[in-house]
């Protein structure tokens, strides 16, 4: 007790091996959490970027720690220190890395990137782990690894006793810990979790800026957002079960209050990040369709033809391709040869005579091109009753 008593001498700020590796997550970690248009206090832009601010204030914090680490009596005084200064006000929607170091405001996910930046900082192994919506976080040193509970004031090795691979949980689950649980009968409880490398943490923090992005209605944005995060998770298979609802909601909200321009940059973003997916395929079809009815409505043929060609070049060959091109290439063919667009009233009737399987219909339209971009050539007497094709 009276060695305890003896106070140690604060030590000098600890750094991670790689300063520069060390700058480079923080630079990302403060550019997922803060937006362009956001203003940015003059404390951050005094040093030389953001990364590097975020890392000052971290070590500033560091250095008042006493003694030196990693050791369990210096992990235990670390997690004060970083709980009183970066950890004080828990608020749900708190996702922001960049106000958990300025301002104190925390969630499970940005409390457990700023101690994780802290501690590797201090010289320790961390892990982030990741169970379902929840964020917490592993630190190793010497033989020991003991695991962190951020939203917890009393959250610092109280909850794992050992970790086992445990079978029956839901994928991609491949670990569980063991937690000690008033609400089970025996007072355990088996959670499971998956690791997220320090480098794919940024794409943690970009999911939940889509999640708080819907729940504003700006669909638009949380589907940038989803983008981002596969940018920086490896494992966006894993995470169809998440990213599918995010996307398809972000869609469906555009979609119904006709901004289909917008629905088919979402729609875009999908295909970018499920290639192949049939869903994702037939909401751009979908979006692109109205968008080409909007542009034949207001007599602009060349803007629908262009929105077709870039709606197929997303798509490539598939039965949502074929669908759309059976549908708008008459009404195409119809405008361009109303207003004179003689080319295009030609190459539309000829790509939907190629997809069209009933070779008279096909004939009719094509007629009927023939005839309004050159009197001379009557439809035949089998196709004197043509009209012009309606949608």
């Amino acid at each position: 007790a009276i060695l305890l008593a003896i106070p140690t001498p604060a030590a000098e700020a600890p750094t991670i091996t790689d300063d520069h590796a060390a700058e480079a997550l923080a630079a990302r970690l403060v550019a997922a959490s803060v937006d362009v248009s956001d203003a940015i206090p003059r404390a951050v832009v005094t040093v030389e970027s953001p990364g590097r601010a975020l890392l000052a204030r971290i070590d500033a914090v560091l250095s008042e720690v006493p003694g030196s680490g990693p050791s369990y009596r210096h992990a235990r005084r670390l997690d004060r220190h970083v709980r009183r200064a970066f950890l004080r006000d828990y608020a749900v929607d708190a996702d922001s890395v960049f106000d958990a170091v300025h301002d104190g405001r925390f969630n499970c996910l940005s409390g457990s990137l700023v101690y994780a930046l802290a501690a590797g900082r201090a010289g320790y192994r961390v892990r982030v782990l990741e169970s379902p919506s929840h964020v917490f976080l592993e630190l190793g040193f010497r033989e020991r690894t003991v695991v962190v509970e951020t939203t917890s004031p009393h959250g610092f090795d109280v909850l794992v006793r050992e970790t086992r691979p445990l079978t029956g949980l839901p994928s991609p689950s491949e670990e569980a810990i063991w937690a000690r649980s008033s609400a089970e009968p025996d007072g355990q409880l088996w959670i499971g979790f998956r690791e997220i490398g320090l480098e794919a943490t940024p794409g943690l923090v970009h999911l939940n800026r889509a999640v708080r992005a819907l729940e504003a209605d700006e669909p638009r944005f949380a589907a940038r957002q989803v983008v981002l995060a596969a940018e920086s998770l490896e494992d966006m298979d894993a995470r169809r079960h998440e990213i599918a609802p995010l996307l398809g909601r972000s869609f469906r909200d555009e979609y119904e209050d006709g901004r289909f321009e917008g629905a088919g940059e979402i729609a875009r973003s999908e295909t970018s990040t499920s290639p192949g997916s049939t869903s994702a395929a037939d909401r751009l079809a979908a979006a692109a369709l109205k968008r080409i009815e909007d542009a034949v409505d207001a007599d602009r043929p060349t803007a629908a033809w262009a929105l077709l060609g870039e709606t197929v070049a997303a798509l490539g060959d598939g039965s949502a391709v074929r669908r759309l091109e059976l549908r708008v290439c008459p009404i195409i063919a119809a405008a361009a040869a109303r207003t004179g667009h003689d080319r295009i009233a030609r190459d539309a009737a000829e790509r939907y005579a190629a997809l069209e399987p009933d070779p008279v219909e096909a004939e009719r339209l094509q007629a009927w091109i023939r005839y309004r971009v050159d009197p001379r050539h009557p439809p035949t007497l089998s196709l004197i009753h043509i009209s012009e094709p309606t949608r």
